[in-house]
């Protein structure tokens, strides 16, 4: 009968044929271009994400456009220096009289490059000129430092070894997950009381779900969005698991290595 179930052997996981490798989960991030240059607003975008982002952004060119970008709450601005109809100290400006405190980042071009001065710059997070954009991502994230942390994609971890699971999380966490740890299935129960956000992933050892395993699954089924779940273990070691409709998405089979994991992982996720 298929349940839905996949079961992955640590030493088979890393070889099959056409697997796909799981890469870092990309921090998500709003960006707000003010820029009258299409292909220029594009480059940034792409190297934001080469650098490791997933922006949701909007372009404007205008005042009015500015204005009406700031109620997408963006987390970052890049602004060129002097565009026609809307500066970027004009753009300073209007943050400032609106008390909003959200990063600015001069992106110059090779015209502008001579006139900017301090004035022109004065108030602004950072200052890139378009011939190094690089170096934006770097630049975003000394500008932002840890402030977009919160939003990597959550992992939790079910095992009532502190230590297993603690290694566990360490290695979810390389990978550029959050991890939170839970020693019991009851515990992770009682933190998906909303209005709790649900993790991307749920990790748990079989020995741990014994008491509310089947409910924790259900949930974890059940939530909007759904939850991925990975299982560890050898065998099916208790019957409060029997239930098709309960079983983890995939189960890796003990013992695994830190490769093997990120394989099952990237079975779960993709």
């Amino acid at each position: 009968m298929d349940t839905g179930t996949e079961t992955v052997r640590g030493n088979e996981a890393a070889e099959r044929p056409g697997e796909v490798a799981l890469l870092p989960p990309k921090t998500p991030i709003r960006v707000l271009i003010l820029e009258d240059n299409e292909a220029d607003a594009t480059l940034m975008v792409h190297e934001l994400g080469r650098a490791g982002y997933q922006p949701e952004w909007t372009r404007v060119e205008t005042e009015k456009g500015f204005l009406d970008g700031l109620s997408h709450n963006p987390d970052i601005i890049l602004s060129d220096s002097n565009l026609p109809q809307f500066r970027g100290v004009d753009a300073r400006i209007a943050l400032r009289q609106r008390g909003l405190q959200i990063p600015l980042i001069v992106v110059s071009g090779a015209a502008q490059r001579a006139a900017d001065t301090e004035t022109t710059l004065a108030g602004a997070s950072g200052y890139l000129y378009k011939g190094h954009l690089r170096r934006l991502g770097e630049l975003v994230r000394e500008v932002l430092g840890s402030g977009l942390s919160e939003r990597k994609p959550q992992v939790w971890v079910v095992d009532e070894g502190p230590d297993k699971g603690r290694a566990l999380a360490f290695c979810l966490q390389t990978l550029g997950f959050r991890a939170r740890m839970f020693e019991s299935a009851q515990s992770a129960l009682t933190a998906m009381t909303p209005p709790a956000t649900l993790p991307m992933l749920l990790v748990a050892d079989l020995k741990g779900l014994e008491q509310g395993g089947t409910e924790l699954l259900n949930r974890c089924q059940e939530g909007v969005p759904k939850v991925k779940t990975l299982g560890l273990g050898s065998t099916w070691e208790t019957g409060d698991l029997i239930v098709p409709t309960s079983l983890p998405n995939v189960v890796l089979k003990k013992p695994f290595d830190y490769h093997e994991l990120l394989s099952a992982v990237a079975n779960v996720l993709n």
